[in-house]
C-alpha cells in the first residue's frame, strides 16, 4: 500500500512540475500569435488583413498569415476581401501575451485552439508578420520598448555630383553611423555620410559624402517631374539581401500597376517589379532611364506588390534641401538598350549600411 501511495505521490509531483514548467514557458513569452488561415478556402480571391489600421499582410487560398504581436489589450481586426462583390469586415480581439488565436476564411470565424491547429495542417504556404515595436499596432505592455536600432542595409543612389545621395528614412533612422560602399564599383571601401535632411512621412532621406574628394561624376539621369502612367514599364536597381545574394547590383523589371500606393496613398505608385529586403532606397526608372520613384515598401505575402514614392514628391522634398543642385544630364539614354542603360546606371547606385 505504501508503495502505491509513494508511486502516486511521485506521479503527482512529476505532473505538477511539468505543469509549472509549461506555465513558466508560457509566461516567459511577451507576445501573442494570431493566425489567419484560408486552408479550406474554395474561392480564388485574396484577403488583406489590418490590425488597428496597420496592414499586416495579404493571403490567398490555402495560406496562413502568422502574426507575432507584442501589443496587448483590445485590437481591431479588419479584413478587406477583393472578390465580387468586394467587402470589408471588422471584428474586435482582446489579446494577451502567451496566447494563440485563430481565424479562418471564408467567414472570418474565430476558432478554438485544436480546430485552428488542425486547419494549419492543410495550408500550403505560411506568411509571417512581426510587430515593429517602434511602430506598434496597439499599446505595448508597460516597460517594453522598441528594439535598439541594429545594423541595417539598404540602397541609395546619387542625385548630385557634389556627393548627395537619396535613400529611405527608415534605412537610416536612429543610426549612429551611416556608410556607403560600391562607389566606383569598389565594395571593399566604405565612405562615411551625413544625413543632411529627411522627411519621415514620405520616408525620404538625403545623405552627403563626408569626403569631398570622392568623385561621383556627371549623373546620367534626372528625377522626373511628371507622374508615370499606369501600365508603363519600369525597372529598379538595388542591393537586396546582400549577405545571401552578394554585392552585385540586382535588376528587376515590371510595370506601374497603380498610380496610388498603400491604402490609396497618392504619394506612391504600386509596381510589379519584385523587391526584397535591402531594396529599400532603390531607384525606380522609366524606359528612358530617368528616376520616377524610390522603392520604399513591399506588401508582405503578395509577390509583385511593391510601393515607391513618386518622383514629383521627391522633387518637392529635394527643393527644400539647402545647397543641393540636382543633376541635369546633357544627353539622353532613350536610345540605349536596357542592358546599356543598366551598365551606366549601376555606377550611381550604392549600398548603404548603418550601425
Amino acid at each position: 500500500m505504501k508503495k502505491i501511495l509513494l508511486a502516486a505521490l511521485l506521479l503527482l509531483t512529476t505532473l505538477n512540475l511539468f505543469a509549472q514548467e509549461k506555465q513558466e514557458t508560457k509566461e516567459k513569452k511577451n507576445y501573442s500569435i494570431i493566425h489567419f488561415t484560408t486552408a479550406r478556402q474554395k474561392d480564388k480571391f485574396s484577403r488583406i488583413i489590418f490590425i488597428n489600421d496597420q496592414m499586416v499582410g495579404t493571403i490567398g487560398p490555402h495560406e496562413d498569415l502568422k502574426c507575432k504581436i507584442y501589443s496587448e489589450g483590445r485590437l481591431t481586426i479588419t479584413v478587406v476581401f477583393d472578390g465580387v462583390p468586394p467587402s470589408r469586415t471588422i471584428k474586435p480581439l482582446d489579446v494577451k501575451a502567451g496566447e494563440k488565436y485563430y481565424f479562418s476564411f471564408p467567414g472570418f470565424k474565430p476558432l478554438e485552439q485544436e480546430k485552428g491547429k488542425e486547419l494549419l495542417e492543410d495550408v500550403t504556404n505560411t506568411v509571417t508578420f512581426e510587430e515593429d515595436k517602434a511602430k506598434p499596432v496597439g499599446k505595448l505592455p508597460e516597460g517594453m520598448t522598441a528594439d535598439s536600432d541594429g545594423p541595417k542595409q539598404g540602397t541609395c543612389f546619387a542625385i548630385s555630383k557634389q556627393g548627395y545621395l537619396l535613400t529611405n528614412y527608415h534605412v537610416v533612422k536612429g543610426a549612429k553611423k551611416v556608410q556607403v560602399k560600391g562607389i566606383g564599383n569598389d565594395f571593399s571601401t566604405s565612405y562615411g555620410v551625413d544625413v543632411v535632411s529627411f522627411d519621415a512621412d514620405l520616408d525620404l532621406a538625403v545623405l552627403k559624402l563626408k569626403n569631398q574628394n570622392v568623385a561621383l561624376g556627371e549623373i546620367p539621369y534626372q528625377i522626373s517631374t511628371s507622374v508615370a502612367e499606369q501600365g508603363s514599364k519600369s525597372f529598379a536597381l538595388g542591393f537586396p539581401l546582400t549577405t545571401s545574394m552578394g554585392e552585385e547590383v540586382k535588376l528587376t523589371e515590371g510595370i506601374i500597376s497603380a498610380k496610388s500606393g498603400y491604402k490609396g496613398t497618392n504619394s506612391q505608385y504600386q509596381f510589379s517589379a519584385a523587391v526584397q529586403p535591402g531594396n529599400s532606397g532603390s531607384p525606380l526608372f522609366d524606359e528612358n532611364g530617368n528616376v520616377i520613384g524610390i522603392v520604399d515598401a513591399k506588401l508582405q505575402g503578395a509577390e509583385g506588390a511593391g510601393y515607391a514614392v513618386k518622383s514629383p514628391y521627391i522633387n518637392t522634398f529635394l527643393s527644400m534641401v539647402e545647397g543641393l543642385q540636382l543633376a541635369k544630364p546633357a544627353t539622353s539614354m532613350t536610345a540605349l538598350s536596357l542592358s546599356d542603360k543598366v551598365a551606366k546606371l549601376k555606377n550611381y547606385t550604392f549600398i548603404v549600411t548603418t550601425e
